[in-house]
């Protein structure tokens, strides 16, 4: 063979070994982009960002960008294709039930981690009558599941109590704090921050309205489901494996909260042991926490079909595969 010869054969064998799947790329570029929503970059949603941080999603072969989004845009966002999953599992539901092809495929916290705030001045609810009270976004689960402790505290909350909306935790905080509105709902560690600044905190929600539970996980649309399974898959394994380094990572998470979110140093431990004792860390789909999230939607006022049911919002059989195979 010519000298002429050789180089072209070369050549060529290198551009067809360039054009194989993978060939040639990164190994940034060979994971399978994924993108997950969460309401806020808060204690809550923290598996997901950790497990982005620390390569655990990376292991499974996939890059996966945590996105904030509204709560009203995370269905469109689903749908078009924008977004693959969301970590709110409680809007989730709620879409389901307003007829949207989503499922939920894994629960990870259940319990409500709201709180709420008052001025100085209000140290009951009975003080609330006739006062403001700031929520995010009406109907939103924060804002139903605040409706739902006022009605059981003994007020009207249609005619004894004003609900302000477009008041997220940190905004909540400060108009409590200046006055701006007398009372707020607000999420870790503001309950801290609450009782610094000579705020009262009237009730922490997880433990006065366990009925309404604050859902965090993974939701995905049927199509997903269909098309990309072991995507799914490995999106599970994953949160659950992140989920496990945040328990058994106590100091490293703790510098991270810090670090990363935006917690105090002062307040981080106690946050962190707070939400140590609400994560769900064997990952769960209890039917009767769904249940709990349609009967939140139908206290906000939505219709739902008659025969809604958890079964129409989960499908279960992923994490059973996952448990199985992790011995959980």
């Amino acid at each position: 063979m010519s000298r002429y010869s050789a180089i072209l054969a070369r050549g060529v064998f290198l551009a067809a070994l360039l054009a194989l799947p993978g060939i040639g790329k990164s190994a940034d570029e060979r994971l399978e982009h994924v993108v997950i929503g969460v309401p806020a970059k808060v204690v809550q949603f923290a598996p997901f960002y950790l497990g982005a941080k620390k390569g655990i999603y990376a292991a499974e072969g996939l890059k996966v960008e945590v996105v904030q989004i509204r709560t009203a845009a995370t269905l469109a966002a689903l749908l078009s294709g924008d977004m693959d999953y969301s970590g709110a599992i409680g809007s989730a539901v709620r879409s389901i039930g307003a007829g949207a092809p989503l499922k939920v495929v894994l629960s990870i916290r259940d319990k409500s981690n709201f709180y709420l705030i008052a001025r100085p001045e209000i140290r009951s609810f009975a003080d609330l009558k006739g006062k403001k009270i700031g929520v995010q976004q009406i109907g939103s689960g924060q804002s139903i599941s605040t409706r739902m402790l006022v009605a059981k505290k003994g007020l009207n909350p249609d005619r004894d109590v004003i609900f302000v909306s477009g008041n997220p935790t940190p905004i909540a905080f400060q108009g409590v704090k200046t006055g701006v509105i007398d009372a707020g709902t607000v999420s870790s560690p503001y309950q801290f921050l609450a009782r610094r600044s000579g705020l009262n905190v009237l009730s922490f929600l997880g433990d006065d309205v366990p009925e309404a539970p604050s859902g965090t996980g993974i939701a995905t649309t049927e199509k997903t489901i269909r098309s990309r399974p072991d995507q799914v898959r490995k999106m599970i394994r994953a949160t659950l494996k992140a989920l496990r380094y945040f328990k058994e990572n106590p100091a490293e998470v703790q510098s991270i909260l810090v670090q990363e979110f935006g917690v105090q140093a002062d307040l981080v431990k106690d946050l962190y042991d707070e939400a140590i004792e609400m994560f769900v860390f064997q990952g769960s789909l209890d039917p009767a926490k769904i249940q709990a999230q349609i009967n939140m939607a139908k206290e906000g006022g939505q219709k739902l079909p008659p025969d809604f049911s958890p079964e129409k919002c989960i499908d279960a059989s992923f994490l059973r595969e996952i448990h199985k195979e992790m011995g959980l």
